[in-house]
Parts: C-alpha cells; structure tokens; sequence
C-alpha cells in the first residue's frame, strides 16, 4: 500500500536503531536510514518487502500474533532471532515491537538491533536507552491516537495537551495563535494546566495585547526551526513578567507551521521549579510539535472545508442561481431548490429527467460537443485545472415555456487533479438574451441605418481615431476601409490644423460640444495617409460627441455633407446675379422689377438707367431714390401724372401675367410734352421653385420710329398692290397669248407635219420599187424627222404646260411608283438586257403623276444610254443627308463629261445628239417638276463610266 504519513518519516529517522514499520501482513511499508545499513541494502529497496525475508525467527506464529494483536513487547533478548543482510551473511538480532494506530490502519514499529552491539552496551545505560525509546513510542502514540480520535479541532487540541501535560510532568501546556510579532494581539485557544497554576483563559483573557516580551518570544521562535528553551542561565530569557504573572520558571516552545493560516505557539511551562530540559525530552516535544502542526493542517483543513460546504450549500440553496453537481456522464449528483424557480421542476423531478427532456436539439448538441472537447484537453494533458467553460442553452419550463439558461462549468477533481464530476452554475438569461436580441437588432437597425445613410458619416474612438466609415463616406472621399480605418487621426490631419478648424474638433472631445464648419478637402494634400484614388470636394462637416453614462466622451460622430455643386452653384449665382445687374443697368432696354406683394399688388424694387435716361429725353427728371418702394399705380400717376385709365390699363396686364405665369407682350403710346412716344412693352413672371410668381420685369423699347417706319410702309404696300394688280392683269393677258400660241403650235404646226408624213408615206408604200434607193433613203429621212419633229412639239407643249399646272401633293409609296415604270418601260430594259437593282425607297409627299414622269424621263435615259454596254446595269435607290432624302437613278452606260453637265437640263441641250435618239428636252422637265416641288437635281458623271442623277423633293 502508499504509505503517506511525513510524521512517522522524519520520526524515525531520529532513531538511532535500525527501524521498520510493517503492516498486520508483515510487509514493511517504511523503513529508516539505519534499517537499509543494517541489512545492506540500498535505498527503497527493503520497502514492499516481507519482514519474514530478513528475519529467520523460529517462533513465526508468535510474530505475526503480535503484528495482528497490538501489544508492545521484545523478541530475542533471551534467544536471539537470526537476521540475513542482501550478500547473504547471517547476524544475531533483537526485536522490539511496537503497536502504532496511523491514518492508515494498524501498523507495528519494529526496532531491530544486532546482538553484538547489545554486547558491547552495558548495564543502566541499555536500560535507559530502552526505556527512552519505549517511552519515545509510547508518547508518539499517545499523541497520534488523540490526533486521530476527532474530527474536532478544539477537541484534539485539549486531548494532545492533556497528554504533554502528562508526558512532561510539566505545569502547564498551551497553543498560541498567532505566533507574530507583527499582529496586534494574540490568543490562547487551548491550555492545560495543573490547578495550582492557572493560565491565561482561566484569568478570563480571550486576547491579549501584543507587547515586547510576547514580539520577542514569538521572533524567537520563528527564527529556531526546532524547540526553544527559555530559563535563567539559557540564552532565551523569560520576560519581565513572566514570573511574576504567570508563575514560570522554565518555558519550552516551537512555532507550529500548518498549511493554513499563520504560525501558532507550542509550549511548556514549568512553574514548580526551574528545570533543564533534557535533549530527550526536547527531542520528543519537537516530534510531538511535528506532530501536532501536520493535526492542525488536517483539523484546520477539514474544518475549513466543513465551514466552506455550509457556506456553499447556503448559497447552493439561497441563491438565485441554480448549484448542480454532475458525473462525468452528465448524470445529476445534486441539485439545489432554486432550479424550481428556473424550469418549475422541484430538484427530486430533475434528477429523474434526461437533458432530451429538457434542452432542445440543438442545445443537448452543443452540451455534447463542448464535454467532448474538454474531455479531449484533460487526455492531452495541457489544461488549465482551474479553467471554467460557458455554456448558452435553450430548454423548456414546466409549464412549456422555452428559455435560456447560460451553464458555468468546472470540473471537480480528486487530490491527484483528476476529475472526478462537474460543478455547474446556471443562471437564467432569458431576460438578457431577449435584451441582446432587441440590442442586436437594434444595433443591426442602427448599423443599417448609418451604412446606407445618403449623408457620408465616420465615428472616431476617444482618441480621435477613425473606427467606422459608411458607404456614402467611402464614394464621397474615394477612400477604403483598409486605407484609413484604425490610420486616420482627427487631431493628425493637417487639412484640419490648416484651415483653423482643430480647436473646435477639441471642444468636441474635451467638453462634448457639436462643431459645425465647412472643410477644403484635398487627398492629396493629406499627411501620412496614402490613398490609391485623389479627390477634392468642400463639405460642410458636423461633428458630435458620444457620452458614457459618465458624461464622458467615449466617440464623436462625424457627418459630411458635400456641399461642392452648392458652392460652385452660389458662386455661379452670385456671378449670375452680378452679370444680371451689370446687364439690367447696362441694358439698352428700359427696364423695371416689380416685387408681387401679398395682397396681390405690385411695388417696384429697382429700375435700370436706360429707363431713367430714356425718362429725362421724354421730359420726365426722376431718379431710384424717387421712385424704388413705391406702388405700381403711385409709380404710373405720381412719377408721370398719368389718369386713372391708364393706371388700370398697365394693372391689368401685370395681373394677366400673374396669373397664367406667361409672359404678356403690348404696347402703348404714351404724350409726352416733347411728344408722343410708342413703346413696346413685355411683362415677364419671376416664379419661385413652387411655381408661384413672386416678380414681375418690365421691358420696353422705343418703337417711335419703327411705328413711323410702318405707316411709310403701309403707304409703300398699298402703291405696292396696286401695281401688282396691273401686273397681274399684264400677266393674265400675256397667259392668254401663251395658251394661244400653245393651240396654234399644237394645230397649224402639226397638219403640216401630218401632210409630210402622209405623202412621203403614200411614196415609199405605192412606188418603192420604181424609186432609186437613194431616193429611197431620202423618204425614210423625211419620216424619221417629222416624226422626231412632232416629238418635239409634244415635249416643249409639255414643258410650257408645267409652269401653268397646279401641284397635286398626297403620300406617295415610292417603291410602287417605281414599279409602275418600270412595267411601262418593260420593253426598253428587257430588249436591252439590262440588270436592275432597287434599293428600299421611303414614302414621300408630291405630285404622282409628276413625279411618275421624273422617274420615267430619269428610267429612259439610263436604259437608253446602258443599250451599247456588254453588261448593263441600273441601280436605284436612296440615300439619307441628315434628314433629307436623296433618290438616285446610277448607270453603268456611256456617262459624260462633267465639264458639260450645266447644260444638261435646259431645252434642246443634248450631249449625245447623233448616237441616241432624243429632243434634249426630257432632263430639263425633270428639273422644272423638282424645282416645283422645293427640291433640286444634279448628277455626277465620268466618259464611258456611267453616271448618277440625283433629285430631292
């Protein structure tokens, strides 16, 4: 077995004799120094051994009698018992045996001694010495059995002096406590005495006042790590009043050293006499002193722990916390009555639950978890003993109700820090959680709030120093988290310091003030903060501070609105309204404002000096301070003596102006004494951002002469339509000879042309075989150029009708236009083989049948001049000029050369005369039908390259 006890240790080590102390088996379970040289064996290695293994005693049965049977007695003195070393040699012994009662049992202490050392010991001296150990045991054992017999500490302290007091045959034996010099006071809490010399406690003194003799004893003793004597003659006096109060005549004592609490005072007082202790007794008074001090580590220990268990178990059971003891399993041990006021369940109901029971799903999952893992640090070895883990769970009240307990968790462990169960402490949080989460949410509504604000916002710690940034502030400065947060320092912007706005941003942390000033922001101009994007923008910055319930200020939030457009704005609008008033006073207009007053009337507010000039040239000396403030109707009457109607004849259309917010445009003729003057007035409305006109500008200017102007001109046009009316008839009657010569060209020209044709016809039909062929040739002439010669008389009729027939313009669909021609000059493209491309054309506006001829005359010329090409094509199409559309007729035919092309649209002009057939005047109707309808034609050519003509509408 672990046998533990130091007292028994060190005591026989004071032993001179080889000493064992063995158990009712006879294993030895310690053994002294002297023990190992005796039977030459090294250190530990007789312990765990069989006593019977060293000692050949012949009378066995009566040892192990003794070892079982407490009795103390002597074996071998008569016939000595034969002992074995470890080389194996045999020696003669004694053995004196001695019952002791340890905290671990029943064991004997066994003194073996060699016979021939006996032998060499001799008379009263081997008496003595025998006597001294015998009485050394018996002593020791005395004192051990009342250790030992009481969990009570003051019980154990009389027992243990009843037996000194006996033991020494002494007067007096007592404990101090405590022993200090440095304490105030001390106390006796247990003496024995003899009745002859009573002590302290029975002269009624519970503490007694610290004095010198009492400081120095106790240093004494403190000093000494044994017993101390003190007596006449001993280097250790007794005080002045020892003997005199208390009667001593020799004292012993030693500082007790328990693991608990200070030093205490063992001692003896001999008052009889004066005494010399001798160094037996000093040696047995310090074991029991040993002794004494290791039963009041045990006692004070266990009597702590018995205060400490009724100190927890009346708060287990008092506080409003729940106390809950589990196993390892996580099975209940204890738990105090307050879990009723918790979950509803008495204690007795909660031991018999199962935290399926009790805790929802996910919280017996957390539990598990966090067992394991601890359980996983206490195998590895590395935790800290002392450490407590929290735990958040959710279970379920009696009643149903869900709510949330928080678990403090240690482990409680055995002497060897092993953990032998769980202590838990469990609040209930229910009331937190629920505050934490309206907290939480209102902290996210907070966060949501200060993160998608439209106002850029930082909030700075104490120090000034940036923590928090929103959106708006990171695209307003172009800055990032990273860039400036934990970096930025309020007080280290040299932005700040420049523009003399630091000592406000002082007061803000300094006495909680808010600061309002407008800041030049350049990041590029910052120290010590390197930002990737640069920007410079003017804010106008609000900074606040935030208070603890202290009033101190703990952040400052720091608001920024850029106010960079508004700035540039009222700089432009101070320049606006600087250039308006340079522009209304230099303005060659005459001009007045009017403010419109509430009751609806109108008072004017300035007037420029083109008015106060032109005033002065009509008669009229006024100037702003005469007139600035008045009324509209003061102005009209009092400046310039004007009646009543023409007051209300210039109100009314200032009224008219506010009222529909237009502008309102008239004139008026106004006499003068140097005149009268005509004037051309516009009344403009000055509205506000709600559309409500608050001024009205007056603006005129002299149209004297142009009303002159316009009656000379009214003159001029009335000689004017007459005129045109003689003209007209002029015109009328030079149509009238037109359409005559039109109707003569059409009749007498044409019958002589018909009698042509007819008798060169008759020839050629009735004797073309008795003509020679030239004369022949000569007939067929004669028919081509009358023919040709009729042509011509229908085209020029043709052209002069153009300039007389009215236009006829309706939508026209272009691409079916086209069509149409093209089925009427089927024979011309399809004899010619021609290859025809048509692009998408647009709708147009025009004259149909017009223009079916522009596209007719512009279509046959391009057949006509591709008819000699080995691959003939035309395109047509349209093309676009901003909105203007641009039709197009393109050949790859004979083309011309463009040096000629201002002839290609007058009469009788051709540039092919004798190739192709034709009178010259087909293009100049397509120009006459265009220039009618407001548009233009032109064409682009090259020889022997084609050529585009080209027409708007």
């Amino acid at each position: 077995m672990q046998f533990s006890n130091s007292a028994y240790s060190q005591f026989l080590e004071t032993i001179p004799d080889a000493a064992l102390v063995v158990n009712r088996e006879g294993d030895i379970v310690l053994a002294n120094t002297p023990a190992y040289g005796l039977f030459g064996c090294r250190s530990g290695e007789l312990q765990g051994r069989s006593l019977y293994s060293l000692i050949f005693a012949t009378e066995r049965a009566s040892i192990q009698e003794i070892l079982t049977t407490p009795q103390a007695r002597t074996i071998g003195n008569e016939q000595p018992l034969r002992a074995q070393r470890a080389d194996g040699s045999e020696f003669p012994v004694e053995i004196m045996l001695k019952p002791v009662a340890l905290e671990e049992g029943q064991f004997t202490v066994c003194t073996v001694r060699e016979i021939a050392a006996k032998d060499r010991m001799v008379g009263a001296q081997n008496v003595q010495e025998r006597s001294t150990n015998l009485r050394f045991f018996e002593s020791m054992d005395r004192v051990n059995r009342a250790i030992q017999g009481t969990n009570d500490l003051e019980q154990m302290m009389s027992d243990v002096l009843d037996i000194v007091l006996l033991i020494f045959e002494c007067d007096r034996a007592f404990l101090m406590y405590p022993c200090d010099p440095d304490a105030s006071s001390w106390v006796a809490p247990m003496e024995r005495t003899r009745p002859e010399y009573p002590g302290i406690l029975t002269q009624g003194l519970d503490e007694v006042p610290m004095d010198a003799n009492s400081a120095r004893t106790f240093s004494a003793l403190l000093a000494a790590e044994g017993p101390v004597k003190f007596g006449p003659g001993l280097p250790n006096l007794l005080g002045d009043d020892a003997e005199e109060r208390f009667q001593i005549k020799s004292f012993m004592g030693m500082a007790l050293h328990p693991k608990i609490g200070k030093p205490w005072q063992f001692g003896i007082h001999q008052c009889s006499h004066q005494r010399i202790w001798t160094s037996e007794e000093e040696k047995l008074f310090e074991q029991i002193g040993r002794r004494l001090a290791d039963g009041l580590t045990s006692l004070l220990t266990y009597r702590n722990l018995q205060e400490s268990e009724e100190r927890y178990r009346l708060i287990a059971e008092n506080t409003a916390d729940t106390i809950a003891v589990y196993d390892l399993n996580l099975q209940p041990i204890y738990i105090s009555p307050s879990i009723i006021r918790l979950s509803g369940y008495t204690p007795q109901e909660t031991m018999q639950q199962s935290f399926d029971e009790t805790l929802t799903p996910e919280s017996r999952q957390r539990i598990q978890k966090v067992l394991a893992d601890q359980t996983a640090l206490e195998r590895s070895g590395k935790a800290d003993p002392e450490r407590t883990i929290l735990v958040q769970v959710e279970g379920h009240r009696k009643d149903g109700s869900a709510f949330w307990h928080e678990v403090a968790a240690s482990f409680l462990r055995d002497d060897d820090l092993k953990p032998t169960s769980i202590l838990t402490v469990i609040r209930d949080i229910t009331k937190r959680k629920q505050a934490d989460e309206a907290r939480r949410r209102s902290e996210a509504f907070l966060d949501s709030i200060i993160e998608h604000s439209p106002y850029s916002m930082w909030i700075s710690d104490d120090k000034g120093t940036l923590i928090r940034q929103n959106q708006a502030c990171r695209d307003l400065l172009q800055i990032t988290d990273e860039e400036v947060v934990g970096k930025y320092n309020l007080f280290r912007d040299n932005l700040v310091e420049e523009q003399g706005v630091l000592p406000l941003i002082q007061q803000v942390f300094e006495e909680g003030k808010t600061a309002r000033f407008f800041l030049d922001y350049d990041s590029s101009r910052l120290d010590g903060i390197d930002l990737e994007e640069k920007t410079s923008v003017v804010l106008y910055t609000n900074i606040s501070g935030v208070k603890d319930e202290q009033g101190r200020v703990t952040n400052a939030i720091i608001q920024h609105l850029d106010i960079t457009e508004r700035m540039r704005a009222e700089k432009a609008l101070q320049d606006s309204e600087r250039r308006l008033s340079v522009i209304f006073n230099h303005n060659t207009n005459h001009q007045l404002l009017f403010g419109v007053e509430p009751d609806g009337g109108f008072q004017l507010i300035a007037i420029n000096q083109s008015y106060l000039d032109s005033a002065r040239q009509y008669g009229v000396d006024i100037s702003r301070a005469d007139v600035v403030g008045k009324s509209l109707e003061a102005f009209i009457a009092n400046v310039f003596g004007f009646d009543e109607a023409i007051v209300e004849y210039s109100v009314q259309y200032y009224r008219q102006a506010v009222e529909t917010c237009k502008p309102v445009r008239y004139e008026e003729n106004i006499d003068f004494a140097l005149g009268r003057v005509y004037l051309d007035v516009t009344l403009v409305p000055v509205l506000d951002d709600a559309g409500i006109c608050r001024y009205v500008l007056w603006t005129s200017h002299d149209i004297t002469e142009r009303k002159r102007a316009e009656d000379e001109i009214k003159q001029l046009n009335e000689e004017l339509e007459q005129r045109v009316l003689e003209r007209t008839a002029q015109l009328a009657a030079a149509n009238e000879e037109l359409e005559s010569f039109s109707y003569s060209v059409s009749h007498d020209l044409r019958a002589p042309l018909r009698a042509i044709n007819g008798y060169s016809h008759i020839l050629m039909s009735d004797y073309a075989p008795q003509l020679p062929d030239e004369v022949g040739r000569m007939l067929g002439n004669i028919q081509t150029n009358t023919r040709q010669m009729g042509q011509l008389i229908d085209d020029l009729l043709t052209f002069s009708r153009l300039s007389r027939q009215p236009i006829n313009k309706q939508p026209i669909n272009s691409n079916e236009l086209v069509r149409e021609v093209l089925d009427a000059l089927k024979s011309d493209w399809e004899a010619g083989k021609v290859g025809i491309e048509i692009g998408e054309l647009p709708d147009c506006q025009g004259d149909p049948m017009l223009l079916k001829q522009v596209w007719m005359n512009l279509l046959a010329n391009a057949f006509k001049f591709t008819s000699g090409q080995q691959d003939p094509q035309v395109e047509i199409g349209c093309e676009f000029a901003g909105e203007e559309q641009i039709f197009f007729v393109k050949d790859n035919g004979i083309g011309f050369d463009m040096q000629y092309a201002d002839k290609l649209f007058g009469v009788f002009q051709r540039l092919h005369t004798e190739a192709f057939e034709g009178t010259g005047v087909g293009l100049a109707i397509v120009q006459r039908i265009v220039q009618r309808h407001g548009g233009r034609v032109w064409a682009q050519a090259k020889p022997n390259a084609g050529a585009t003509f080209y027409f708007t509408l």
